[in-house]
């Protein structure tokens, strides 16, 4: 994908998550899956104290092969709560999940240690496919039954069950 992503992540993906994620300089901010850290570059280039991580060596090799701003990159597996943990409590304005939570196996550990991580009034960003796609995500058993007002994937329903809230799609008005 390169450096700054394809076209849908150049144009769609990276200002709605900027925009949601509303960086600001000194704010530290964790990035989970953050691939060849093409996005963390970006955050640190506004100003933000970015520790960014994936379970992948390769992935975090290239990313501090890169040129750019300074970045505290880090192997940890998001679904491991003592590596989660190990990231410090309390230790952040914001976490984002750009394009990753769809490809873990489990996503309880990541949002418990989130609750741990995030300093109070801190906010987590995340983007994911939709699920119109395909990819990966089911519907609940009861969707689209009568008085069936829950969330139809595993990854809204895990974020429900924790007492997170989804704002939905940001989008806006053609000019």
């Amino acid at each position: 994908m390169g450096e700054v992503g394809d076209e849908f992540h150049r144009e769609v993906v990276r200002p709605a998550v900027l925009e949601l994620l509303a960086p600001t300089p000194g704010q530290r901010v964790l990035e989970i899956g953050c691939g060849n850290g093409g996005f963390a570059r970006q955050l640190a280039g506004l100003g933000a104290d970015v520790v960014a991580t994936d379970q992948a060596d390769a992935f975090i090799e290239a990313a501090r092969a890169a040129e750019g701003p300074q970045v505290d990159y880090r192997v940890v597996d998001a679904t491991d709560p003592a590596q989660l943990a190990d990231l410090g409590a309390e230790g952040y304005d914001a976490a984002v999940a750009n394009m990753v939570l769809m490809d873990m196996p489990v996503l309880e550990p990541l949002y418990r240690a989130l609750a741990e991580l995030l300093r109070p009034g801190g906010r987590f960003v995340f983007a994911v496919i939709h699920p119109c796609f395909g990819y990966g995500v089911q519907p609940t058993p009861d969707a689209g039954r009568a008085g069936d007002a829950g969330p139809r994937s595993e990854v809204a329903q895990v974020l429900w069950t924790h007492g997170y809230a989804a704002c939905g799609l940001l989008a806006k008005a053609s000019s």
